[in-house]
């Protein structure tokens, strides 16, 4: 478009039959400050623009950080009091479910007194906040049901119509298929039937043909477990859905009881890659809650309940300083001055009465953030909220994940300002803040962009290993740059 409209003021001069030396000379001037006007109003026209992909909306879209809130889980912590902000999306799970003839059953309050509220109650509540809601769907009263379903289309259509109604009845942004493996009291064995997977393929296609053409174009998003074999390949992701939530945990082994270690993160993600799924649809699920081992898969803590105990077993005396670490909030929102003997509160393995417990810490999780994201994979997903240490204490993991994703994207800027300081070429950038960078460059003004603009590029191109160590920890801290 931009090369067309340019060639107009030499069309029209094309059609005059002489130029003497000094109109060919005027023409020549206008021609080049014609150009020059149009491609900068052009730019700037397309920069301003909302440009989103038609057929999956949620794929390039910039770098996501997730929180999945546990409607289960509202006496730990209110709806009111999560921490959304910041979120570039907030998933609701057990909420909202499905039977297997395709009707969706709805949380409702219970009987007994408290705050709980009905799912409706919930979706209104997240609705006011600035992240994008996802509802998380799973099947009534199992697994099962969504695989049975899947099996005949009046139940398939009913569904779809049953979520698309939902979304748009509460502008809701999304909608997420939770499906899992072995997950009792469900029938599905750890490798699901090729017809099984073959029907889910297509509930997921009629699900993306009506959510993705819808007049404000919904995303859709799936969540699995690692080694499950729940989709037969990457088409399915590739297709038809936004994002794949891998849940990198529960994966620890004898010889490796943490259950959710880097090195487990990239295995998970091989998986999928191995399969023709590109990064930038993979979404990693990182647990913010610690488990004992490998011989316990259903046992786990919340970080919030752990991370209590730690701060009260050693108050901050002259006793304890000499054998504890002080920790220091980054972000100025709390004291977080305990002490604790012979452990790093920011590390991974606890010990409690006896009992290890291994969690994906504030360092671990520091670590998986600014890997995804320098690599270019599609972002982070918290699994839950509720299980999540307050900020006062120091030892929040959303903080954490937040500040990595801070030093990823100020690493990144400073990479781009350097670049466009010396006029090169950014061919590493993706199409839309290629532009942003166009126009920049016309005007001679310096580079403005907002931290979500700057994640939008395409990092793994854009290079950023100069600015980490081999262990991914910061050369220069993000204040700086």
């Amino acid at each position: 478009i931009v090369e067309k409209v340019c060639a107009l003021p030499s069309l029209v001069h094309a059609k005059r039959d002489t130029h003497t030396s000094s109109e060919q000379s005027r023409k020549d001037t206008f021609d080049k400050m014609a150009t020059l006007i149009l491609k900068a109003v052009l730019v700037a026209f397309l920069v301003v623009g909302d440009v989103e992909a038609v057929q999956l909306p949620g794929v390039g879209t910039g770098s996501k950080l997730i929180g999945y809130y546990d409607a289960a889980a509202q006496r730990a912590l209110p709806v009111s009091k999560a921490p959304v902000k910041g979120l570039t999306h907030v998933v609701l799970t057990n909420a909202v479910r499905v039977d297997r003839s395709g009707s969706l059953v709805f949380m409702q309050k219970p009987h007994r007194r408290g705050t709980m509220k009905t799912s409706q109650e919930l979706i209104q509540e997240l609705a006011k906040s600035e992240a994008k809601v996802v509802i998380s769907i799973r099947g009534f009263p199992d697994d099962e049901a969504l695989d049975e379903l899947a099996e005949a289309d009046d139940s398939r259509q009913k569904f779809v119509a049953g979520i698309d109604s939902l979304l748009r009845d509460y502008g809701i942004s999304g909608a997420e298929i939770q499906r899992h493996s072995e997950d009792l009291p469900g029938a599905k064995s750890s490798s699901g039937a090729v017809d099984e997977m073959d029907r889910f393929s297509l509930l997921c296609k009629e699900l993306s043909s009506t959510l993705h053409k819808a007049s404000t174009p919904k995303t859709l998003s799936l969540a699995v477990r690692p080694g499950k074999e729940e989709l037969a390949d990457g088409n399915v992701v590739r297709s038809y859905v936004d994002w794949l939530t891998v849940e990198a945990h529960g994966m620890s082994s004898p010889s490796d009881p943490h259950h959710s270690s880097v090195e487990d993160m990239q295995v998970a993600l091989d998986e999928w890659t191995a399969k023709g799924v590109p990064k930038k649809q993979l979404v990693v699920g990182t647990p913010l809650f610690a488990r004992p081992g490998s011989n316990s898969r259903d046992l786990h803590r919340p970080w919030s309940g752990l991370a209590q105990t730690l701060l009260q077993q050693d108050a901050p005396t002259q006793a304890s300083r000499s054998n504890g670490i002080r920790l220091s909030n980054p972000y100025g929102r709390g004291p977080a001055t305990q002490m604790f003997r012979g452990l790093d509160p920011l590390g991974d393995e606890f010990k409690e009465s006896g009992q290890v417990w291994y969690v994906s810490g504030v360092n671990t999780t520091k670590m998986k953030v600014r890997k995804l994201l320098t690599q270019g994979y599609g972002g982070v997903a918290l699994q839950d909220l509720n299980s999540d240490s307050s900020a006062e204490t120091g030892l929040s993991l959303l903080d954490a994940a937040s500040q990595a994703r801070d030093e990823v994207a100020a690493a990144a800027f400073d990479k781009v300002r350097l670049q466009h300081r010396k006029g090169t070429k950014r061919a590493a950038l993706a199409s839309d803040s290629a532009l942003l960078q166009v126009g920049t460059g016309l005007f001679k003004g310096p580079p403005t962009m907002t931290v979500s603009q700057v994640l939008d590029l395409d990092l793994e191109s854009l290079d950023l290993s100069g600015y980490f160590t081999e262990d991914w920890a910061p050369r220069h801290h993000h204040d700086e740059l």
